[in-house]
């Protein structure tokens, strides 16, 4: 959705300026990229599957315990038979911790020199989007799932837990499934974009403006419907942001406009 507050240019701004300083080109690093976040997959992607605080917990031991540090590649390699897999060797994540939010996994890329090989190296191109356009590219972890744990913590309403058994590599993809704010992840967008505060009347003009006003009611009975079954939820560690954006996908709206996370957050989990 086009935002188009007066803003918009800073936050922007602010947002290629965080960007950068994540970027170390003399070093060759990326640093702070999400590998993984909690939640349902990208809505275009059919399988039924959620990232919940095990699989981050997986993701960490299995991805931090790797010697060399984990393997990242230019896409997810062609696994048809006879398909060329070579060529799109990257580098290795190191440092990987779970983000100060706690829903999402970061980590840094350090480029190796064979991604830098040629004139128009794809290491030059990471370092380049990451820079300018980190929105439009992401990391895809590269599992070997545990189906049969998947299947056996199942939810009612059918989706499933991501369990693995191994990781294989996490990879540089332009439509990752579970890293679906961009390379920074949703915490950066948050931290520099125009917040509208739904407890303000101000705010709920606002949103009224961003949304129309089903949405915007549709919103307020989400919100309120994760409040009255907040402890079953929890145990289900499913969070207000993503049951409100399921309810709200149901409603119609595919997805919530990122400056009303914060005060949807707050607002779920108020008593």
């Amino acid at each position: 959705m086009d935002n188009t507050n007066a803003a918009q240019p800073l936050c922007v701004a602010t947002l290629k300026a965080q960007a950068s300083a994540n970027v170390r080109t003399a070093e060759r690093v990326l640093r702070d990229a999400v590998l993984i976040e909690m939640g349902t997959l990208l809505d275009r992607d059919p399988r039924p599957w959620f990232v919940d605080r095990a699989t981050l917990k997986q993701v960490l031991k299995l991805g931090g315990s790797q010697p060399y540090g984990l393997k990242a590649r230019f896409a997810h390699p062609d696994d048809r038979p006879g398909a060329d897999k070579t060529g799109r060797y990257l580098g290795r994540w190191r440092r990987l911790r779970l983000h100060p939010n706690g829903h999402a996994v970061v980590g840094d890329l350090h480029l190796a020199e064979v991604a830098f090989a040629s004139a128009c190296s794809r290491g030059q191109w990471l370092l380049d989007m990451a820079r300018s356009s980190p929105e439009s590219i992401g990391v895809s972890i590269y599992p070997d799932l545990d189906l049969n744990a998947m299947q056996n913590e199942r939810r009612l309403d059918g989706k499933m837990p991501i369990r693995l058994r191994g990781l294989v590599a996490a990879d540089i993809v332009d439509d990752p499934a579970a890293s679906r704010h961009g390379l920074y992840g949703d915490s950066v967008a948050l931290s520099v974009a125009s917040k509208i505060d739904l407890n303000t009347e101000a705010g709920k003009l606002e949103a009224r403006q961003l949304l129309g006003d089903e949405h915007l009611r549709q919103l307020g009975m989400a919100i309120e419907e994760y409040r009255s079954h907040r402890r079953m939820l929890d145990r289900q560690e499913i969070n207000g942001i993503d049951y409100v954006e399921s309810a709200m996908r149901d409603a119609g709206l595919n997805r919530l406009p990122d400056e009303l996370r914060p005060s949807i957050r707050l607002l779920a989990q108020a008593d």
